[in-house]
C-alpha cells in the first residue's frame, strides 16, 4: 500500500514536470477505490457431513486510476489494482528463530505475490473530431448492458481488452468498432496441423440508437466474428491453444412507460472449432453454436419507498441426446456477478432459471431487497457450468437425468453513509434440487447458506 501511495504522489509532481518541459497542459484527475469483504460460506459442498461444514474469508482491493491528459485531444489513462486475502498463505509465510526452527511469524501476504500491484489498464485516446474518437491500449469495457460484453469490476480483476476501440458518435445514433488481439503465441511446433503466427483475435461492430422515446430508451445491435488459431508446444507435448472461427450477433431492446419497464436480450454464435490432441499433434473440426435470450419486467412504485417488483426468464442452449454438435452456449465475457443469483453457484451455458424480487428504500440511503431464483438445466444429456462459488457441488457432472438444479433466495441491504461510503450485506441459501439431490455416489441435499458483507469507499 505504501508503494502505491508513493507512485501516486510521484505521478502527481512527474506530471507538472511534463508540462512544464514539453507544453502541455498537464492535466490530471484522479479516482480510486478501496472496499473489504467478508464471506461466509456454510455447507458449501451441498452435504453437512462433510468437512469443512464452515468457512471464511476476507478479501480486500484497491483500486486507483488516473488520467494524463496532454492537451484537449490527447490523454491517457492508467489504473492499478492491489488484490489481498487477508492472512493468505500465513502458515507458509516463516521466519526461523535461533534454533534454526521455522516459525509462523504472522505476516501472513506481505511476502507473497499478493503483495504485488497489477495493472489493469493502461491506454491512450485521441479525439480526431467532436464525433469521432479512438482508444488504444489495454482497458476495461462493456456492450449495451454488459450481458455479452461486461467490465466484471464486482470481481477482484476486472476484465481488460487489448487492441483499438474506435467510437462515432451521432444525434441519432452511437457506432463503435474495435478489433482485440486476446493472446499472441511463439510457433514452437514443427506441426504442419499449427496455423502459422498462431493468434487469437476478435473484431466487432456495435450500433445503438440514440434520441429514442422513453417507451423505447434502449436499442442495441452487434455483431462480433472471433478467429482463434491453433498452436503446440514443441514436439506436441501440449495443446497451447485450441482453434476457433465464429460470428456471434445480438440484440438488446429496453424501454419503459407509467411505472412498468422491460428489458429483452437475445445473443447467438455458431462457427468451426479445432480440436488439438497432444503428442500427436491431428486436428478435429466440428461445428458448435448456442444462443440465449432473456426477458425482464419489473414495475416501480416511487410514491411507495421507492418500491419495485421485478419478474426475469433467461434460458440458454445445451447440448441435448443425439446430438453430434456442441450447442450449449458459450457466454463470451458477460458480467458474472448478479446474473443467476447473488450467491455465484451457477453460470450462463446450458441454464434455464426464473427469478422474481422485490427492492424498496425504507430510509434515506437504504436500499433492501428479496430475491428468489429457480435454476434448471436447459438439456439433461449434460452438466451446467458452476460459478465461483458453485464447484464443490459438483454442477458440471451428468448425475441423472434430472433438470431441477435448486433455488436460491437472497436478502440484501445497501446503506450509503455518504462521503463516498457504503456498506451491503446479503445473507443467501441455496437448497439443492433433484440434479443434485439424486446423485448415484454422493450427497448434495443439504441447503448451503452464505453470508456476505462489504464495506466500500470511493475516492
Amino acid at each position: 500500500m505504501k508503494k502505491l501511495i508513493a507512485l501516486a504522489a510521484i505521478l502527481a509532481v512527474a506530471g507538472t514536470a511534463y508540462a512544464d518541459d514539453h507544453g502541455g497542459d498537464g492535466k490530471f484527475t484522479h479516482n480510486a477505490e478501496y472496499r473489504v469483504r467478508y464471506q461466509y460460506d456454510q455447507n458449501i459442498t451441498g452435504d453437512k457431513d462433510k468437512a469443512p461444514s464452515s468457512q471464511d474469508n476476507i478479501v480486500h482491493r484497491f483500486k486507483f486510476g488516473t488520467t494524463f491528459k496532454a492537451s484537449e485531444k490527447l490523454s491517457a489513462t492508467l489504473t492499478l489494482l492491489h488484490n489481498a486475502q487477508w492472512g493468505v498463505e500465513a502458515g507458509a509465510t516463516t521466519n526461523t528463530n535461533n534454533s534454526g526452527t521455522a516459525v509462523n511469524d504472522g505476516t501472513g501476504g506481505t511476502r507473497n505475490n499478493e503483495n504485488h500491484i497489477l495493472v489493469n489498464e493502461a491506454y491512450g485516446t485521441w479525439v480526431v473530431s467532436d464525433d469521432f474518437n479512438l482508444k488504444f491500449g489495454r482497458g476495461n469495457g462493456g456492450l449495451a448492458d454488459g450481458n455479452l460484453i461486461g467490465e466484471n469490476d464486482w470481481e477482484a480483476t476486472p476484465y481488460a481488452y487489448e487492441g483499438v476501440v474506435g467510437t462515432y458518435e451521432h444525434e441519432s445514433f452511437q457506432l463503435q468498432a474495435w478489433g482485440v488481439r486476446f493472446a499472441e503465441y511463439n510457433d514452437t511446433s514443427a506441426n504442419s496441423n499449427q496455423d502459422d503466427d498462431a493468434e487469437v483475435n476478435s473484431m466487432g461492430l456495435a450500433f445503438e440508437f440514440k434520441s429514442l422515446p422513453e417507451v423505447l430508451n434502449m436499442v442495441n445491435v452487434h455483431v462480433l466474428y472471433n478467429d482463434a488459431d491453433v498452436a503446440f508446444s514443441a514436439n506436441n507435448a501440449a495443446v497451447i491453444q485450441n482453434g476457433k472461427a465464429e460470428t456471434r450477433y445480438g440484440l438488446v431492446i429496453g424501454g419503459e412507460t407509467a411505472g412498468l419497464d422491460y428489458k429483452i436480450n437475445y445473443e447467438s454464435h455458431s462457427g468451426k472449432v479445432k480440436t488439438g490432441t497432444a503428442g500427436t499433434g491431428a486436428v478435429a473440426e466440428s461445428d458448435r453454436e448456442g444462443m440465449m435470450y432473456q426477458v425482464e419486467l419489473g414495475y416501480s412504485m416511487p410514491e411507495m419507498m421507492n418500491s419495485r417488483f421485478y419478474a426475469l426468464y433467461h434460458s440458454d442452449s445445451g447440448t441435448g441426446t443425439g446430438t453430434t454438435k456442441n450447442e450449449t452456449y458459450d457466454p463470451y465475457f458477460y458480467e458474472l456477478h448478479s446474473n443467476a443469483g447473488l450467491m455465484d453457484v451457477v453460470m450462463w451455458g446450458n441454464l434455464t432459471y426464473i427469478s422474481l424480487g422485490y427492492t424498496l428504500e425504507p430510509m434515506e440511503d437504504t436500499m433492501v431487497g428479496i430475491h428468489y431464483h429457480m435454476f434448471s438445466r436447459t438439456e439433461t444429456a449434460t452438466g451446467t457450468t458452476a460459478g465461483a462459488n458453485g464447484g464443490s457441488l459438483n454442477l458440471g457432472a451428468n448425475n441423472n437425468t434430472k433438470d431441477k438444479i435448486g433455488d436460491e433466495i437472497d436478502l440484501t441491504a445497501t446503506h450509503n453513509y455518504g462521503d463516498g461510503f457504503s456498506v451491503t450485506t446479503r445473507a443467501g441459501m441455496f437448497m439443492p434440487g433433484d440434479y443434485l439431490k439424486d446423485a448415484a455416489t454422493i450427497n448434495k441435499g443439504d441447503t448451503y447458506t452464505q453470508v456476505f458483507v462489504e464495506a466500500k469507499m470511493m475516492f
